[in-house]
């Protein structure tokens, strides 16, 4: 077996070998022809094969381009689903505190089953930058002035992930998308300020 993988080594290897030096003999071949004949004649056919070449080259990005656009949009499709059933969770949990709304509270077991989902579908789907978030948050979870930031930069890393913008968004302000007042976390972070945390 190790024998058929040297020689298949050696055999591509080779291939390459030849390959180069067929590049070579044609380029001498073209440098040739290009000294013999009138300048003019030699300035227009490298014109031609610098516009031929571009051309080509164009075609090649252009192509792995839409190639890359196809697979993100796939890619995102998938992130939206993994990220629209884990904001369901949240608003879940959000509604079940509400005295107004009468919603079935999630149950720890259950609430931790759909977190582990969660967690194993970032690992394949999430962005580097998602993760990042998600571990930040379970760093600090038991800091709560720490842990509003970190909510609201793993909804940032969300967002960014499936291709949305957070320009002019400020600190906090997803975080404040989910309270009944938005005002609530700055009287917080000043009740923190005043006890001198």
């Amino acid at each position: 077996m190790r024998i058929k993988k040297v020689l298949h080594l050696l055999l591509g290897l080779s291939m390459i070998a030849g390959i180069l030096y067929c590049a070579w003999r044609v380029i001498l071949f073209f440098v040739k022809i290009m000294q013999q004949i009138n300048t003019s004649v030699a300035a227009a056919i490298i014109g031609a094969m610098a516009t031929i070449t571009a051309g080509i080259v164009a075609v090649i990005i252009t192509q792995r381009q839409t190639k890359l656009r196809e697979i993100a949009e796939a890619h995102r499709e998938k992130k939206v689903e993994i990220y629209d059933k884990f904001l369901t969770i949240i608003i879940r949990i959000l509604k079940s505190t509400n005295e107004n709304i009468k919603a079935e509270p999630i149950s720890e077991e259950e609430l931790i089953l759909l977190l582990v989902d969660f967690k194993r579908e970032i690992l394949l789907w999430g962005s580097p930058q998602v993760i990042k978030a998600q571990l930040h948050y379970e760093s600090v979870a038991g800091n709560t002035r720490m842990m509003f930031h970190a909510v609201d930069q793993l909804y940032r890393a969300i967002r960014e992930d499936i291709g949305l913008s957070n320009k002019g968004l400020q600190p906090l302000d997803l975080f404040k998308l989910f309270l009944k007042d938005p005002h609530e976390v700055e009287e917080f972070f000043e009740r923190e300020r005043q006890l001198g945390r």
